[in-house]
């Protein structure tokens, strides 16, 4: 089985991280794609109602993206991993809504604009090409020293992708009960074993699968029981909230082709692959696992949908990527393919936008569910990183390094300013391994 190269080439990841960083830039000082969910609501507050400035909006997303940077993108990008996107769309939101620029005229009758709109190019074009150096040169950088730490970071994956799989029935019992937890955590236990005795080579992605068809029964149910008229009142405030989804959804399509740009590079980085966009997904597509790494997504994708796309509603910002991008992108059989096919498939999703948010008004359980699933996700990879990352630190440092990972865990618990806890556990596997190679050098291991 052809395995992708991990790390990525220099070359390719050099020239693509350029490309997709400087039009992600430009593509934020116009508040036309957001990456970060938490930012893209405050832009109306930029464009429409002038609420805001921009040094305030500056200010909100560097907050948001100094945490997830350092204790998410950068733990999960070093190794033998393929880097996360995070590394590049964090930062240049931050690039792209500092630089100046208004909205009264078009950024080409605009000194000031136009000025922002290029400086922003630069900025996140350098910003990129640094990070691909970066990634490409840590990796040589850590064999030099004389504790290895990169092969023991690989034991973070197997207890990461087995928590992973099983969020659909944490959901399940967050949403339905304890004993329908239960029954659902045996059922799908039952069908992996199956799956392991016919033949399969993972028991894996058949515990995703049955628990989501068990969480879907589930919420079909739910959603029978809850259907209910809406009164003249909702009907109207319906029709005023779509009319200003009808203005938000036009102006991101009067940019079409620049988003469209964007999401055909991330699909050629994704296939190539020079980008990953989730944990999971890396090490699975690493491995060669393409159909594990593709369900993994198109599972994220379903709890992430109605958040990505309401917000995209409201704010008249697309969301960079949604995560069925990575599931085309790495599926297809060369990234000329891919590059295309995610490029349709964002202008398919630009032009359902609308719709697919009156589907939401229309069956708010839907929305529900995509609420515990994201919840239930963050827990079970919260749990399977905690326990990997013990693992590994172990490996690096047999004895204390176990010890490090849950110390470090309570201290973020208490910190005024914690990191997001996905990162903690990998964070802590590098703080460990810089300290073995610092013990080694001065002789206080062996």
């Amino acid at each position: 089985m052809h395995l992708p190269i991990v790390p990525p080439p220099l070359g390719p990841m050099i020239t693509l991280y350029t490309l997709m960083g400087a039009l992600a830039a430009m593509l934020a000082n116009r508040g036309l794609e957001i990456f970060h969910d938490g930012l893209r609501p405050m832009m109306p507050a930029l464009y429409e109602d002038k609420s805001m400035t921009r040094a305030q909006v500056s200010a909100i997303s560097f907050a948001l993206m100094i945490g997830f940077f350092i204790g998410f993108g950068v733990p999960f990008s070093i190794g033998k991993v393929i880097p996360l996107v995070y590394l590049i769309f964090l930062v240049t939101d931050w690039i792209g809504i500092t630089m100046p620029g208004s909205f009264e005229k078009g950024w080409y009758r605009d000194s000031k604009s136009l000025m922002g709109l290029i400086g922003s190019g630069i900025l996140g074009g350098a910003w990129g090409a640094f990070m691909a150096v970066g990634v490409g040169t840590i990796p040589n950088l850590a064999k030099m020293m004389p504790v290895d730490m990169l092969n023991p970071m690989t034991e973070i994956t197997p207890p990461l992708i087995s928590a992973f799989v099983t969020f659909p029935i944490l959901a399940v019992g967050y949403r339905f009960g304890l004993k329908n937890g239960l029954i659902a955590l045996l059922i799908s236990l039952v069908i992996r074993q199956i799956s392991i005795l016919l033949g399969a080579p993972s028991g894996d992605p058949w515990v995703l699968a049955s628990g989501t068809i068990i969480l879907l029964i589930f919420a079909v149910k739910a959603t029978a029981a809850n259907v209910s008229e809406g009164t003249s009142e909702d009907i109207e405030a319906n029709k005023e909230m779509e009319n200003m989804f009808i203005t938000r959804v036009n102006r991101i399509k009067s940019s079409i082709i620049p988003i469209v740009l964007l999401s055909v590079l991330i699909g050629i980085a994704m296939n190539y692959p020079v980008m990953a966009l989730d944990p999971p997904q890396g090490p699975l597509y690493a491995e060669g696992r393409k159909i594990e790494a593709a369900i993994a997504l198109v599972s994220i994708g379903i709890a992430f949908f109605p958040m990505k796309f309401t917000t995209a509603l409201l704010s008249g910002a697309m969301m960079t990527f949604s995560f069925f991008d990575g599931a085309i992108a790495i599926l297809m059989p060369n990234w000329i393919i891919a590059g295309i096919a995610v490029g349709v498939w964002r202008f398919i999703e630009i032009y359902l936008i609308i719709y697919l948010g009156r589907l939401l008004n229309k069956f708010p359980s839907i929305r529900t569910i995509s609420d515990d699933i994201r919840t239930t996700i963050y827990n079970a990879m919260e749990i399977g990183l905690l326990i990997g990352s013990a693992i590994a630190a172990n490996k690096i440092a047999p004895g204390w390094g176990f010890m490090i990972i849950p110390a470090i865990w309570w201290i973020n618990e208490y910190a005024k300013a914690p990191f997001v806890r996905m990162g903690v556990g990998p964070m802590g596997v590098i703080v460990v391994g810089i300290l073995a190679n610092i013990f080694k050098l001065i002789g206080l291991i062996h």
